[in-house]
């Protein structure tokens, strides 16, 4: 009798614990939506990442930046940002800067950067001396577009290219970086689950 009661108890436990799961930002049935992130396994959703995620091609290798957010809270402007830890000591860092920013549409990134700039750069952390590499879409003959798809619940997708000549450790426009394929699906800073 007491083993059949501890199964009992176990599999009463086991049961609460299954429909208590939390499947995080996303609904277990990909069909189903409710909640307030797009869910990229349901190809209605119109989004191919998870939430967090800015995914590109650099000069033909895909990269992913995690813990990415953007935020509106400089005047007229949204940034978009993530960072990719490769190890220990080298981080890259990404940063889409829209100047006028006016919810969904295409911006344009232009080489005086009057519309805003796309940014990498590669650095190391532990080390306050050390000199990055970085490019950017502001100088020489760097371009880009960024395009707003939506805004739901404050998250923020879209999709982005480039050209981004090398600004650091010292400018050579010349030495270019080709971003294609660029998505972006992130959090607006502040929110729960970022």
């Amino acid at each position: 009798m007491k083993k059949v009661f501890l199964s009992a108890l176990l599999i009463a436990g086991l049961g609460s614990v299954f429909t208590s799961c939390n499947n995080g930002p996303y609904d277990a049935d990909p069909k189903m939506s409710n909640g307030t992130v797009l869910n990229p396994l349901n190809p209605e959703s119109g989004v191919t990442i998870p939430i967090g995620i800015i995914r590109m091609e650099i000069n033909g290798y895909i990269a992913d930046f995690n813990t990415s957010i953007w935020t509106d809270s400089v005047a007229g402007a949204a940034i978009i940002s993530g960072t990719r830890y490769d190890t220990a000591t080298q981080v890259q860092g990404f940063t889409i800067y829209i100047a006028g920013y006016n919810g969904v549409g295409t911006y344009a990134m232009g080489p005086d950067g009057s519309g805003g700039s796309i940014t990498h750069i590669l650095y190391n952390p532990l080390d306050n001396n050390y000199i990055g590499l970085g490019f950017i879409s502001a100088i020489g003959t760097g371009s880009g577009t960024v395009t707003i798809e939506g805004t739901e619940d404050g998250h923020l997708r879209g999709k982005f290219e480039g050209t981004l000549c090398q600004n650091a450790p010292v400018v050579d426009v010349n030495n270019k970086e080709v971003i294609t394929k660029g998505q972006f699906y992130v959090w607006k800073h502040g929110q729960v689950g970022q």
